[in-house]
């Protein structure tokens, strides 16, 4: 898997919850991830810190998808994900 490491001290935004990694927070990045390929996020001591989609053209390198290190990034994953913001918006609106 793919890894992208952060500079030391660079963690705080995703520890709470911000979905991006911009390119000046990035220290390392380990692999040859290709745009849109889902990459794993570390601290610079190697805390897990989200899978995110890489995107090496833009100034937002990973836009994360989850903070569960648990969580498989799959068909499944988008699947549900879809399901749920479509039910979250048929509770709201109304046809």
């Amino acid at each position: 898997m793919n890894r992208i490491i952060l500079k030391r001290r660079r963690e705080k935004s995703l520890l709470n919850r911000h979905p991006w990694v911009f390119s000046g927070a990035i220290s390392v990045v380990k692999g040859n991830p290709v745009a849109g390929e889902t990459v794993v996020v570390t601290s610079a001591g190697g805390d897990f810190l989200g899978w995110g989609a890489y995107s090496p053209a833009s100034q937002i390198r990973v836009r994360l998808w989850s903070f569960r290190e648990q969580e498989q990034i799959d068909e499944d994953f988008f699947l549900r994900r879809i399901r749920q913001a479509h039910d979250l918006r048929a509770a709201v609106i109304k046809p």
